[in-house]
């Protein structure tokens, strides 16, 4: 027994500890190793008399919400309670864990309290089991404090957001489920024509990810799409995009925009596409400084039949995410997914390609993919406006379909599965590389999705040569629609004062502007525009004999008569164009009789249209009523 204690005390005792013990000449070290030698005994004793420690078994247990649905949750035998909630909150994504707790049994007998000193085993919690989670009631009380809720779920600071959503700096979840702890390999896009060759004979569809609730879906594994519908986008000349970022100049607000062109081949990609930008059209909608809320749209139909006569089709959206910061730079906002879109961009996206599908004969139904571009203008790493443009996977598009995918405010460069009561989701798992080890691994999702498996890119570029389908203007441009808070309203007066700019032999160039067309086409309020159709036929050809001829018709006439009636420059100047709802202060144009925001009628004095059914024009009140019947147009 001494021979092995000695053998384990010359183990522990590293070699200047032994000269200590056995060659020291002062007495107050041969005592200091004594004691040394013998506390190793009595620990050798004591750790041979312990029993060997059992590993921790690992298992599954089920939580069932009656809000939210069931989740299995992965557990080990000797897990904290902590550790466990934090599980749990990830998987279900609970923004306040002080809302919820998870009970043993379904009538809520005992309460699973989270802490760091207790364990699963503690509670009998085992593999297999049946967990409750329920929303604590008022009289329990304050059950978990400030200080676990923040462990739980801690917050900080984070300004990198998506502009659709308003998202605060929440991370959720322990390290090891942390999507960041992954990367992706850089994948070389094939044109989708290529991957039709590739896979000729097969059948294409989208997958499925609802299923029955009893039913057992195989796995799925989300992965970066290799082809892409679309290879590059590009804007005719910088003036398109200079006038939309104008709007972000002239207020801070960001900006929606949806853009009309054409596809052609890619020069640069055998067999790929490009989508070519002509115009953007800019939608009814309330911006700020870092959201935009889209508002009805009443002209989206009539522009899009304009646009069709001009030989445009849509292409894609647009949308700014810019912050200002000092020396005329912009904030690098999207630092840690610049590359990316937001888990709520990548719905947009999703939702705008689903609803223009592409035909393909070796689809299921007939349909799959799409052609639909998103952009995004933003701040890069060196703080200049930046371009990037993706396309939403056929992945993303087969589970916005199927209604399993939503946004968190935690991380905008994550999205999450939602949960159902009466349908069931199939396990979800990508491969990714480990920042740690370099090995590709078999990650489960664990409802969280890096965005980055979810969006496909798409080069953004602009031409060697610009080029123009509406003529450059060397004057003042008409106003872009619908931009009302940058003070740019679309009126009579503006528009004598933008023709008056031309001559007679100038008029095609003119009327060649796509946003005084569509305020032409609609200031009649007809419903039938077939009288534009010379009109935009002369546009579209650029035929100035054409463009006469219907100059002399009636309805440009008409609109003549109306400039015509007119007050004086300096009247009109003196007089205002937008009136101030007096319940939420929102700007309105002076055509409008109730807020566009609240619907408040228009104060007393302010400048009001008229309506009536017998006048489908109808004109500011001090500048007179003018009719229009239906005779007077035929």
């Amino acid at each position: 027994m001494l021979r092995v204690l000695d053998e384990y005390v010359d183990h522990m005792m590293d070699a200047g500890d032994r000269r200590e013990a056995h060659g020291g000449n002062d007495t107050s070290d041969i005592f200091a190793s004594s004691r040394s030698r013998t506390r190793l005994i009595k620990g050798y004793q004591k750790r041979k008399d312990k029993k060997p420690i059992r590993k921790s078994r690992v298992g599954t247990v089920r939580v069932q919400s009656h809000e939210h649905g069931t989740r299995r949750i992965e557990i080990q035998e000797q897990m904290t309670t902590i550790k466990f909630y934090k599980k749990v909150i990830h998987a279900f994504h609970l923004l306040n864990p002080k809302e919820y707790g998870v009970y043993r049994g379904r009538n809520k007998t005992i309460l699973i309290k989270p802490s760091s000193g207790k364990s699963l085993a503690m509670y009998k919690i085992k593999n297999g089991d049946m967990l409750f989670m329920f929303q604590i009631d008022e009289e329990e009380g304050t059950w978990m404090d400030e200080e676990l809720a923040a462990e739980i779920l801690p917050k900080g600071e984070n300004d990198e957001q998506g502009i659709v959503d308003d998202l605060s700096g929440l991370n959720i979840g322990d390290d090891e489920d942390d999507c960041s702890l992954y990367d992706f390999e850089t994948l070389t896009f094939v044109p989708f024509k290529k991957y039709l060759e590739e896979t000729q004979g097969c059948t294409l569809d989208y997958q499925r990810f609802r299923f029955p609730a009893n039913s057992n879906p195989p796995d799925v594994i989300i992965s970066q799409q290799r082809y892409r519908h679309v290879d590059s986008i590009m804007f005719e000349n910088p003036i398109i995009v200079e006038r939309f970022i104008n709007f972000w100049r002239k207020t801070g607000f960001q900006r929606v925009g949806m853009l009309y062109g054409h596809y052609e081949a890619d020069s640069l990609n055998e067999d790929g596409r490009r989508a070519v930008v002509s115009t953007i059209y800019e939608p009814p909608q309330v911006c700020g400084e870092n959201s935009i809320k889209l508002s009805e749209d009443g002209k989206e139909k009539l522009f899009s039949k304009i646009a069709k006569r001009l030989g445009l089709t849509l292409v894609g959206w647009i949308f700014t995410d810019i912050i200002a910061d000092k020396g005329g730079e912009v904030k690098s906002k999207r630092s840690s997914f610049s590359e990316y879109l937001s888990a709520e961009e990548c719905m947009m996206a999703a939702n705008y390609q689903l609803k223009f599908q592409n035909a393909c004969p070796q689809a299921a139904n007939g349909y799959f993919g799409s052609n639909f571009v998103t952009i995004c203008v933003s701040g890069d790493s060196s703080n200049q406006i930046h371009f990037e443009a993706f396309q939403a996977s056929n992945q993303c598009m087969a589970m916005m379909k199927d209604g399993v995918l939503s946004s968190i405010s935690q991380n905008p460069a994550v999205a999450c599965i939602k949960a159902s009561q009466s349908e069931c989701t199939p396990n979800l798992y990508y491969m990714g590389i480990n920042e740690n080890s370099g090995i590709e691994e078999k990650v489960s999702v664990s409802q969280l999705i890096p965005t980055k498996l979810l969006v496909v890119h798409v080069r953004a570029e602009f031409p060697a040569e610009n080029v123009y389908t509406f003529p450059l203007l060397d004057r003042k441009p008409f106003p872009i629609e619908n931009r009302i808070q940058s003070g740019d309203a679309q009126t009579l007066e503006v528009l004598s004062n933008y023709l008056s700019q031309f001559s007679i032999e100038e008029c095609l160039q003119a009327m060649s502007d796509v946003h005084l067309l569509l305020y032409i086409a609609a200031l009649n309020e007809i419903q039938d525009q077939n009288y534009l159709k010379d009109l935009l036929t002369a546009v579209k050809n650029q035929d100035e004999e054409g463009l006469k001829l219907w100059m002399n018709s009636l309805e440009w006439q008409y609109i003549l008569d109306l400039l015509s009636n007119l007050p004086s420059t300096s009247d009109a100047e003196s007089q205002p164009r937008v009136w101030i709802c007096n319940r939420c202060k929102n700007t309105n144009d002076y055509s409008f009789n109730k807020c566009e925001n609240c619907y408040e009628s228009a104060p007393s004095g302010s400048f009001i249209i008229e309506t009536s059914p017998h006048a489908p024009i109808v004109y500011r009140q001090n500048y007179g009523i003018a009719k229009l019947n239906k005779k007077y147009m035929e």
